[in-house]
């Protein structure tokens, strides 16, 4: 939490809240961390983020990361206390629907 709450942090808040009808899914998040993971085989956390893109953006975001976590397509680990948090895949890439329905195409 302390990473997420870093991240938070240094993204700028906004003093008017403007609500708009984006359509940012949990699934489009989940794409879009797949994707860095396999151009990278591993990821620091907090290169997930980008400070201009807002705080729904950030929290979108982790949920995807925490669900990829929970499927086991994603894997978080820290090679020492307090240090950086890095992110890689777990096996080969299968889509998010198809780990939703319980498909593994190996």
């Amino acid at each position: 939490m302390d990473a997420l709450q870093g991240v938070l942090q240094r993204v700028p808040a906004k003093t008017l809240i403007e609500v708009t009808a984006d359509h940012l899914t949990v699934k489009d998040r989940m794409n879009y961390i797949l994707e860095r993971l396999e151009q990278e085989s591993a990821l620091p956390f907090d290169a997930l983020f980008l400070p201009d893109e807002g705080r729904l953006v950030v929290i979108v975001t982790f949920l995807g990361l925490l669900e990829l976590m929970r499927i086991r397509l994603v894997r978080a680990f820290q090679a020492e206390a307090f240090g950086p948090i890095l992110l890689s895949r777990t096996f080969l890439p299968v889509t998010v629907e198809g780990a939703e329905s319980g498909e593994n195409t190996l």
